[in-house]
């Protein structure tokens, strides 16, 4: 299965883990890291990743996000096509960067987004039609993969 990460998930790691949720979170982003170096799930990452990283102040967890790319199997750049998605899907109200990510998803046929961006959720929930993929939380898309 082809998955995408956005750049919350892979920094969910680097996050507070005091809080429970965040903790759980971040268990399920390095089990799914885990599956891809095992060759079970096939990771698809896009420009907008890459882009999106080197806005990061913080040098450790930006070097960090790119050696987790390495393991990538598909990269898309951002071209006309996911230009052009990414604005449609800016005019139905996500943010540029949420759209950008869900745009090289789409290019790069992911099956599943997975995102702990609460607004991204929220408008993939909403707009669920407008999709050509799944946008789930890694916990709750681990929960639902794992019988």
């Amino acid at each position: 299965m082809r998955i995408y990460l956005d750049l919350c998930c892979l920094n969910r790691p680097f996050d507070d883990q005091t809080q429970p949720v965040i903790g759980l979170e971040t268990e399920a982003v390095i089990q799914v890291l885990r599956w891809v170096r095992e060759g079970s799930l096939s990771l698809v990452i896009g420009e907008a990743l890459e882009l999106e990283n080197r806005r990061n102040p913080d040098r450790r967890r930006r070097n960090a996000v790119l050696r987790l790319l390495r393991d990538a199997e598909t990269y898309v750049p951002v071209g006309p096509a996911e230009g052009q998605r990414a604005r449609e899907l800016c005019a139905a109200g996500l943010r540029s960067f949420d759209a950008l990510h869900v745009a090289c998803a789409e290019s790069g046929q992911a099956k599943v987004l997975l995102t702990t961006d609460h607004g991204l959720l929220r408008f993939a929930r909403r707009n669920a039609a407008r999709l050509r993929l799944k946008v789930m939380n890694p916990l709750q898309w681990i929960q639902e993969a794992v019988p």
